[in-house]
């Protein structure tokens, strides 16, 4: 195949026939959670909440609770024994505002547009916190980071909406009330919620406000610099180095540019890699901890029974290992990576007891993080809306042992590249392109876990009927009229600077 070069961006949109109800009115969503029959499990079980974690930059093989040997998260094992943890579950994207967008809405990139970092989600399409706002739910989203912030359109739908950034260049100042206060003013949101109790219009009989969606964004992984006590919990790891190519004194480990020089010019030693990767496994830890504080608040008030809780990462990250050979990135990150450790993400889903499913579960299957809005709308009592992508694994849930079709896309448009791709149990297709070009990569699963070399050449089959299946999909996708970075603000443009998304400062 011939090499690929830059594409022009592409904004692309949900099918016509969704962007049309969309437009009709907001009254469509109370006609979908009112009016349709819904599919009631316990028709005495009151309405679940549903609180939604996502953890930025979260490696699935450093929680302790996917086997991990540091115990980096053991509320997330306490969780686990009354939820059901999917060890197969890949993201649709190696950027946060791409695979975010895809979380809170159920559709592809292509279909909700949001195709990289620095772009807006349209306001026409139906996301989560819309569709249970007009349900009659109070909604909030807590957000970590500048791109899904109010410019990347992911706060419509919400009643209440912050963002309290999460500085990574901050190294030699960080505070730890400071780090978590996108965590501090969720719980006190859910704190106000319950101690407000019923409100205007609603059952005088019932002891509690409408039921509440919460979606809270955890930052804190993705630029390794834990605050204290957790810069030192796994490794004692100075602050300060010795390393050839900087002045005597002056590399800072917890900073990525630092870090990213060195390891290009070979000046990474093994110990200071394991120093880096203990600096992560704090971070790790540190929101790990903090969900055990909401988690306990939830207990202490009586919600953590009635309250959906879903955990999942928007994408891991690469650390020192370097698969692809040419094809792949030689240095740590996550932005156009799709090899396994960026796409291959942990999926912790809790029910409401009420629902009858008693969790404990682990489940092979592959799923993608497509599949959470129809799952969370099923365990909310209501079919699924035919206009999404993914399916509810619900089904799953009460069958562990069901077969399913297990198949996995990715797409987006990094760099203003386009990258796509197609991952079964056995094969995984990576493919670059721009225009009617394109760069394909192939990798047998079984014979080269590590994902090292293009298996084009020996399995010519695969490779051609993977290609031809991810081109089929990828027309299935409606599209609309391009569009570029005109419209985004310095501001937004700045901070995708900084943290590598855009490699110059061209629109």
């Amino acid at each position: 195949m011939s090499p690929a070069g830059s594409s022009k961006r592409s904004s692309l949109v949900v099918v016509a026939a969704v962007v049309a109800g969309l437009a009709a009115a907001g009254l469509l969503g109370f006609q979908l959670f009112r009016g349709m029959t819904g599919r009631v499990v316990h028709e005495s079980a009151r309405k679940p909440n549903v609180l939604l974690v996502t953890l930025d930059t979260c490696r699935r093989d450093h929680l302790s609770v996917y086997g991990y040997g540091r115990e980096t998260t053991p509320a997330l094992a306490a969780l686990a024994k009354d939820a059901y943890v999917f060890d197969a579950a890949f993201t649709v994207a190696s950027n946060s505002a791409p695979s975010h967008a895809t979380i809170l809405t159920g559709l592809y990139p292509l279909q909700h547009g949001l195709v990289d970092n620095g772009l807006a989600l349209p306001s026409e399409i139906p996301s989560l916190a819309k569709l249970l706002t007009v349900a009659g739910y109070d909604t909030a989203g807590f957000a970590g980071y500048f791109a899904l912030g109010p410019e990347s359109g992911l706060d419509k739908g919400f009643r209440t909406f912050r963002l309290d950034k999460v500085d990574d260049h901050a190294h030699d100042t960080r505070a730890l009330d400071t780090e978590m206060k996108g965590f501090t003013a969720a719980i006190d949101w859910i704190r106000a919620w319950h101690e407000k109790g019923p409100g205007p219009g609603r059952d005088a009989g019932h002891d509690r406000a409408d039921p509440f969606f919460v979606w809270l964004h955890a930052e804190q992984m993705h630029e390794a610099d834990p605050p204290k006590p957790y810069d030192t919990l796994f490794v004692d790891v100075p602050r300060r180095h010795d390393v050839r190519g900087f002045a005597k004194g002056t590399f800072n480990i917890r900073c990525f540019d630092d870090l990213l020089k060195a390891y290009l010019d070979g000046d990474l030693s093994p110990e200071l890699q394991e120093q880096v990767l203990a600096l992560y496994d704090g971070e790790v830890r540190l929101v790990d901890d903090t969900l055990a504080k909401l988690f306990g608040y939830l207990r202490e008030a009586g919600l953590y029974d009635d309250t959906v809780i879903v955990i999942v990462a928007d994408h891991g990250e690469l650390f020192f290992e370097k698969p692809g050979g040419a094809f792949g990135l030689v240095e740590p990150g996550h932005t156009a990576t799709y090899f396994d450790q960026v796409l291959h993400v942990p999926l912790i889903v809790k029910p409401q007891r009420a629902a009858g499913l008693p969790g404990g579960v682990r489940l092979p299957q592959m799923v993608s993080t497509v599949d959470i809005v129809p799952t969370v709308l099923e365990l909310l009592h209501h079919d699924a809306l035919t206009w999404l992508a993914g399916r509810s694994r619900v089904p799953l849930m009460r069958d562990p042992a069901a077969r399913i079709e297990e198949r996995i896309f990715f797409e987006e448009t990094p760099y203003e590249e386009s990258w796509g791709g197609l991952r079964t149990p056995e094969w995984k297709l990576i493919e670059k392109r721009a225009g009617d070009f394109s760069l394909g990569f192939l990798i047998d699963l079984a014979n080269d876990p590590r994902e090292e070399r293009n298996a084009f050449q020996t399995a010519p089959e695969p490779f051609r009927t993977m290609t031809e299946e991810l081109k089929t999909w990828r027309a299935g996708q409606k599209k609309i009229d391009p569009s570029s970075y005109a419209d985004m603000s310095e501001t937004m443009r700045e901070e995708l600077r900084r943290a590598g998304y855009i490699r110059d400062r061209k629109p």
